[in-house]
């Protein structure tokens, strides 16, 4: 029979206020439960994972971590992001893939600085079969870090009224804008208020696809929420 594959691309949503406000510790949650629909309740077999962290200011986020896959994301640990995990009994892990210091590409490429790869294939959890609840589509994942990953960023607004929601640019202060953030991103304020999404990116100003949703202050720090993408890859 012949093999199929297939590939789920994961951007899970990190909290700004919980990246701003300090490092990651080892054994605190890292990626909040994230679903993944894999289209009918079949099992399935991962073959592959692949995590691809974006760099904070261009400072690589090389550390372990573990990403715990669930048939069910309310009855394993609810602990809060950035926060240490508790841990309860529950018959409905699928276990986890490891993450270690020695997975992640320590390419020549500048650029890398910004994005770097880590693959789990062969590692700890691959080649584990998976299969969603019965009449279900979807597992959960989520992520516990195993070193301190520090997303912080030094990326401000520098508008003395704050950026507008009358207004599509942000202007940034001296850091440079391009080693945080991409066409494409999400972007929030500190507090967690929304932005936008990035359309064009520039050493000193983001431009979004529409005028700022809420209002950020002078100074506040921005963040891209999808920091961390996760890409699994199934044999059917």
């Amino acid at each position: 029979m012949r093999r199929k594959y297939f590939s789920k691309l994961i951007k899970p949503v990190l909290t700004a206020a919980r990246m701003h406000g300090a490092a990651y510790a080892a054994g605190d949650v890292l990626i909040p439960w994230t679903e993944i629909n894999l289209g009918g309740d079949a099992t399935v077999k991962l073959i592959n994972a692949t995590a691809i962290i974006r760099g904070t200011s261009g400072a690589r986020q090389e550390q372990p971590f573990a990403l715990w896959l669930s048939q069910d994301s309310t009855r394993v640990w609810q602990s809060a992001e950035n926060a240490a995990v508790a841990e309860f009994p529950d018959r409905y892990s699928l276990g986890h893939v490891s993450f270690v210091a020695g997975d992640y590409d320590d390419t020549a490429v500048s650029s890398m600085d910004l994005v770097t790869f880590a693959t789990a294939n062969g590692g700890n959890g691959i080649n584990r079969l998976v299969k969603p609840l019965n009449g279900k589509k979807s597992i959960y994942m989520g992520g516990v870090a195993g070193g301190a990953f520090d997303f912080r960023s030094n990326v401000a607004v520098n508008m003395g009224a704050g950026t507008s929601t009358s207004s599509k640019e942000i202007v940034t202060d001296t850091a440079d804008a391009r080693t945080s953030f991409a066409v494409g991103d999400v972007i929030h304020s500190e507090d967690g208020n929304i932005q936008g999404t990035a359309a064009l990116v520039e050493q000193l100003k983001v431009t979004l696809t529409a005028n700022a949703t809420a209002s950020a202050g002078d100074d506040e720090k921005l963040y891209n929420i999808s920091p961390i993408w996760i890409r699994l890859d199934f044999e059917m």
